[in-house]
C-alpha cells in the first residue's frame, strides 16, 4: 500500500501484541541529551536535537514522532514553522508530519486542513505510520466531508499494524472512555499497558510517557486514585506536559471538579506557566467565579482581568480550543471585567470553532439564529453549516441541522 523510503524505522525489533496494542518494539541506543531535554520540559531544545539524525537514527526518530505526538509540544514549535516547511518541502518525511502537525493543531491559516492533508499524506508515502493515525482522525472529524467512523476504526488499526504508536494510544484512550462506538473497557487497558511498560523495560525499549497518561487516565476513571496520582507522576517527570493538569485535579478538587485547595492549585499552575503547558493558562479562569469577582476591590478586580486575558490569549495562542471560547462567554456577557463586544465575542468563538470546539459552533449557531447579536455577514447559510460541522464533530446541535433541512439549506 505505501512506498516505505525510509526503511530504518521498520526493520528489524519484535512486536508486542494484545487485544488493544501492536507495537513494534526496537532495540534503541539511549540518547540522554534528548530524554534528558523532555524530561526538563524543553521541548523545542528536544525537536532540534532529535532532528538531527532523525533520518538514519531510530532513537532520533523515536524521540522525534514522541515529541509531535503531544498537541501542547507542537505548539511550542510556532518559531520553527518556516524551518520545518522548508525542510518538508525538500523531502524530509519526518518534517512534513512535523508540518502537518503545525497545521493541525493551531489551523494558522486559511487552507490549514488542506495543507495537514497534503503533508499528512506525504509522510504517510514516504513510509511513517503516526501519519496514517493522524490522517484516521481526519474521518472521525469530518475533515473531508463527511464522518466516516469506519474508516477512522479501520486506518487507526492499519496504523497500528505499521508500527504506529500514535495509533495505539489512540485506540487504547477511545477504550478507556467508550468514545466513538467503542466499548469502554478500563480495566482491560491498565492491564494492557502495565504489561506492555513491562515488556519495554525488560528489553531496553524507549517508553512514550503518554503510555503512562493513558494508564492514569484509566485507573483513575477505575477508582485507583492513588494509582493513578504516582502514573500522573511518572508521565510529568518524563516530559508529558497535560499530566501536570490531571495532577491538579487529583490533588486540589472535590469528586465534581470544583477546586477545594486553591493555594496548592496555583503552585501548580505556575508550574505549568513556566513550561508554556496551555492546560494550565487555561484553567486560571476556574479559580475565579462572579460571586468572587464582585467582592474584590476595583484594584483586584483590574488584576485579575488583565491575568484572564493574558492566560485564555495565551491558551488560544498555544492551540487550546477553550481559551478562545471562555474569552468570548466574557465579552458576549460583559463580565469580569469585560466590555461587553458582540464582535468581539464571535470572532473569538469562531477562532474556536477552528480548532474544533464544539461549545463554539454552538455558541455562533445561537449568536446568529436566536439571539441575532453576531455580525451582520454571517447569515442563516452560515449558521446551519456551522450546526452541520458541529453535529460531525459530536455537538448536540441536531435541532438546528433539521431545522436548517426543512427551511431548504
Amino acid at each position: 500500500m505505501h512506498a516505505f523510503l525510509w526503511p530504518d524505522i521498520h526493520s528489524g525489533g519484535t512486536t508486542y501484541v494484545t487485544d488493544n496494542i501492536k507495537i513494534r518494539l526496537y532495540m534503541a541506543t539511549d540518547n540522554k541529551k534528548i530524554q534528558n531535554l523532555i524530561s526538563n520540559r524543553q521541548v523545542r531544545e528536544a525537536f532540534i536535537e532529535a532532528s538531527k539524525d532523525v533520518l538514519t537514527d531510530k532513537t532520533s526518530q523515536t524521540y522525534f514522532l514522541q515529541i509531535l505526538r503531544v498537541r501542547n509540544n507542537v505548539a511550542l514549535l510556532q518559531e520553527d514553522m518556516d524551518s520545518i516547511r522548508k525542510a518538508a518541502d525538500k523531502g524530509n518525511p519526518y518534517m512534513q508530519l512535523a508540518y502537518a502537525r503545525l497545521h493541525e493543531c493551531l489551523m494558522p491559516e486559511p487552507d490549514s486542513l488542506k495543507t495537514y492533508i497534503k503533508y499528512f499524506e506525504e509522510a504517510m508515502e514516504a513510509g511513517i505510520p503516526d501519519a496514517l493515525a493522524y490522517l484516521a482522525a481526519s474521518y472521525r472529524d469530518g475533515d473531508f466531508g463527511e464522518v466516516d467512523l469506519g474508516k477512522y476504526h479501520d486506518n487507526l488499526r492499519l496504523a497500528m499494524d505499521e508500527g504506529s504508536e500514535k495509533a495505539a494510544q489512540q485506540i487504547l484512550r477511545d477504550k478507556i472512555f467508550g468514545n466513538f462506538g467503542v466499548e469502554a473497557d478500563p480495566r482491560k487497558v491498565s492491564d494492557d499497558i502495565t504489561e506492555y511498560i513491562d515488556r519495554c523495560k525488560a528489553d531496553g525499549t524507549i517508553i512514550d510517557p503518554t503510555f503512562y497518561y493513558l494508564m492514569a487516565s484509566a485507573d483513575e476513571k477505575l477508582g485507583r486514585t492513588g494509582s493513578a496520582m504516582d502514573e500522573y507522576e511518572t508521565a510529568y517527570d518524563k516530559g508529558h506536559l497535560p499530566a501536570l493538569l490531571a495532577l491538579a485535579f487529583i490533588h486540589c478538587c472535590d469528586e465534581n471538579g470544583n477546586v477545594v485547595d486553591k493555594t496548592e492549585f496555583e503552585k501548580i499552575l505556575d508550574r505549568g506557566r513556566e513550561c508554556r503547558c496551555s492546560d494550565s493558562f487555561l484553567t486560571y479562569s476556574m479559580l475565579v467565579d462572579d460571586e468572587l469577582y464582585e467582592s474584590c476591590t476595583d484594584d483586584e478586580k483590574a488584576h485579575i482581568n488583565k491575568h484572564l486575558a493574558e492566560d485564555l490569549e495565551t491558551a488560544g495562542c498555544l492551540g487550546d480550543d477553550f481559551g478562545p471560547y471562555y474569552l468570548a462567554t466574557y465579552y458576549e456577557d460583559g463580565t469580569m471585567g469585560f466590555e461587553q463586544d458582540f464582535s468581539k465575542a464571535f470572532s473569538l468563538y469562531a477562532r474556536g470553532a477552528i480548532l474544533r470546539n464544539t461549545s463554539c459552533y454552538e455558541a455562533m449557531v445561537r449568536m446568529i439564529l436566536d439571539d441575532h447579536t453576531a455580525p451582520a455577514e454571517y447569515d442563516e447559510k452560515f449558521a446551519y453549516n456551522a450546526a452541520y460541522l458541529c453535529l460531525m464533530l459530536g455537538g448536540d446541535t441536531l435541532g438546528e441541522v433539521i431545522r436548517g433541512y426543512r427551511k431548504g439549506f
